[in-house]
């Protein structure tokens, strides 16, 4: 923890906490860390914002329920790749001998495991592809926010 000799520049936590998107937790976390410059007067924290290296935290999550849909149909896109794999090898390790045999086969495993294999990849890449469109809108909206913010502070510049 850095001690500041003059209290004129500090703000509260709280307030340095909103204007960065982060909690009150973390900063005081990192004043105790002596990442951030701040001290306890009385009983609340302040910080200097003057002196941070403002990190930029990541954005907060939306599309909780969504993000985790996506993971689910990756998962059983996983399952689905690795049932068809095994349903394969097996197949092929009880082919017996003879053209009918050979035609069975086909029938009735070769053409479901890859049915199982094909089905799993496309639900694989799509539950990653969800999951990459969640991301990249939040992303914009904490830039959206960052450049609302900074239009707000320098109103003149924009």
């Amino acid at each position: 923890m850095t001690h500041i000799p003059s209290t004129q520049h500090l703000v509260p936590v709280e307030q340095y906490a909103q204007q960065n998107n982060m909690t009150a937790d973390q900063v005081i976390r990192k004043i105790k860390a002596g990442d951030y410059a701040g001290e306890r007067i009385g009983d609340q924290w302040h910080i200097d914002p003057k002196t941070t290296t403002h990190e930029t935290p990541e954005p907060q999550q939306k599309y909780i329920f969504a993000i985790i849909i996506a993971n689910l149909i990756s998962a059983v896109g996983w399952v689905a790749l690795v049932g068809g794999i095994v349903a394969l090898c097996v197949s092929v390790a009880s082919y017996g001998s003879g053209t009918l045999a050979f035609i069975k086969l086909l029938v009735v495993a070769v053409a479901p495991s890859v049915g199982a294999i094909l089905t799993g990849i496309l639900f694989i890449a799509l539950g990653q592809v969800m999951r990459a469109t969640f991301d990249t809108a939040n992303y914009n909206r904490e830039v959206l926010r960052l450049l609302q913010q900074q239009r707000t502070a320098h109103p003149l510049e924009c």
